[in-house]
């Protein structure tokens, strides 16, 4: 029998009420932020970078798919398994590596399959096109995809969890997730508001999933 001792590796997190109450203010914090995005950045900030630094065109060519980010998942998911079964325990980086993955999955199916059917925003590159802004409750397709970025929750609910585990690194996580957003900004993937609503959704399934495992343990 294998004795996976899996909650062994899990990071102390001060206190899972404490905990809560961080990651709650500021998912209600990003929200605030999200309405002033909405009304008074996202219009003329996607005009300035359209005129000043566009890059739609280039990145378009090296756009990661997210089916693809996906597949790293299960892969992770299988190598962590198949470790466990012929070790009986699983290390640090592994636990990270699943927890993380997991964060991402559930922010992808929740962004994708939920969230943006239901606001049904306009994206940047149609608001440039055409002059339409704003919420189109219910509407779906392409047009309507851009809030909240997908990109910017699976990042910030993988990053939530390794900010946890790998404390050491958090300037790379703040650096990496600094670049996403100027890359989905310039590229007119989204809008600021969308890239601050992503990391809110991210920040919760990354904190809810860390604190389950905390009370699970």
């Amino acid at each position: 029998m294998v004795d996976m001792d899996f909650f062994s590796v899990l990071p102390t997190i001060g206190g899972s009420r404490k905990a809560f109450r961080l990651w709650g203010g500021t998912f209600f914090l990003l929200c605030f932020f999200v309405v002033v995005s909405f009304y008074w950045i996202d219009r003329p900030l996607s005009l300035f970078l359209f005129h000043v630094c566009n890059l739609r065109a280039f990145l378009l060519q090296i756009h990661a798919d997210i089916p693809f980010m996906m597949y790293l998942v299960l892969v992770a998911i299988a190598v962590a398994a198949l470790f466990a079964f012929i070790h009986g325990t699983l290390p640090k980086c592994i636990v990270a590596s699943v927890l993380a993955g997991g964060a991402l999955m559930v922010s992808a199916g929740l962004v994708a399959y939920l969230l943006k059917p239901m606001f049904g925003r306009m994206l940047p590159a149609a608001f440039l096109d055409t002059g339409s802004y704003g919420f189109y409750w219910f509407r779906t397709g392409v047009p309507y995809n851009s809030f909240p970025s997908g990109h910017s929750a699976q990042a910030a609910a993988a990053i939530t969890v390794l900010w946890a585990y790998y404390p050491q690194l958090r300037w790379l996580y703040v650096l990496s997730f600094g670049a996403l957003s100027f890359f989905l900004l310039t590229g007119q993937y989204h809008f600021l508001g969308d890239i601050i609503g992503g990391a809110g959704v991210g920040m919760a399934v990354g904190g809810l999933l860390l604190l389950w495992t905390r009370m699970a343990k």
